[in-house]
């Protein structure tokens, strides 16, 4: 890491989760801008507390944040920046899965932000991960939606800990969310899936609204192009490695303490 001049800036660019970023440098003075091409910091319903304490702190450090700013290698903002961090998130891992294109078909963010879309009370949630989890919680919790997730492990919320994961199963079990583990999606039809189960044999899945929550991938692209044009530009949170909430929290921490 190069040293940076305080008096100067430090650009960071892309998801804001990774708020302590701006927190830690800020403290240290200069001016610290995010860049963001979308309209607002954005999120899922449960965490809208941290989000609006984050929102809270950055205004109270004048960090400067830019939405409908969209970030290329060619951008003047990066050449005039002392230090770039990159926190461009992950996109949504779209598998081999026959229609994924189907009409019914609804990736797990559009579910959480444009709510709307999700359509019919039998509902499907194709993954069993911490974002197919919340989601299918979330939606049951409306009371009029039936949920089913079919998840191809053994267990849901693989990537948590297990008193986590002990919440989980007593929510699950609270609000009536149907699961079905072991069961592989195939195929997404126009009345919900197909799955196998674990001998193989085809299951018929019911639903109005299949929402698709098979994992994410880091969003490398954008990222590659503008460290290879400056090498110093540091990547954070997802798009370095996927992760959660916590870890690019700390992934923005640890980036921003580390500025000299």
């Amino acid at each position: 890491m190069r040293a940076v001049d305080l008096r100067s800036g430090t650009l960071s660019i892309g998801h804001p989760y990774p708020h302590n970023v701006s927190n830690d440098e800020r403290i240290g003075g200069g001016q610290r801008i995010i860049k963001d091409k979308r309209r607002k910091t954005g999120g899922k319903k449960g965490i809208a507390k941290l989000l609006e304490w984050f929102e809270t702190q950055l205004k109270n450090l004048g960090v400067k944040i830019c939405f409908n700013t969209e970030i290329t290698p060619s951008s003047p903002e990066l050449a005039d920046a002392d230090e770039i961090l990159l926190a461009l998130g992950a996109d949504s891992w779209v598998p081999p899965v026959e229609g994924m294109d189907s009409p019914i078909a609804l990736d797990v963010r559009d579910a959480h932000l444009k709510p709307e879309l999700v359509k019919g009370n039998r509902i499907i949630v194709a993954g069993g991960g911490l974002s197919g989890v919340d989601c299918a919680l979330e939606l049951a919790m409306q009371g009029s939606k039936k949920v089913t997730i079919v998840e191809m492990l053994d267990n849901i919320a693989v990537d948590t800990a297990f008193i986590n994961q002990q919440a989980i199963h007593a929510k699950i079990k609270e609000y009536g969310v149907n699961v079905l583990t072991k069961h592989k999606v195939t195929r997404i039809t126009s009345d919900g899936l197909i799955a196998l189960d674990a001998n193989r044999n085809e299951v018929a899945v019911k639903g109005d609204t299949v929402v698709t929550a098979f994992g994410t991938r880091a969003n490398k692209a954008l990222a590659d192009k503008i460290q290879e044009k400056y090498p110093h530009a540091v990547l954070i949170g997802d798009c370095n490695r996927v992760g959660n909430i916590g870890t690019s929290i700390t992934s923005g921490f640890t980036a921003a303490y580390a500025i000299q």
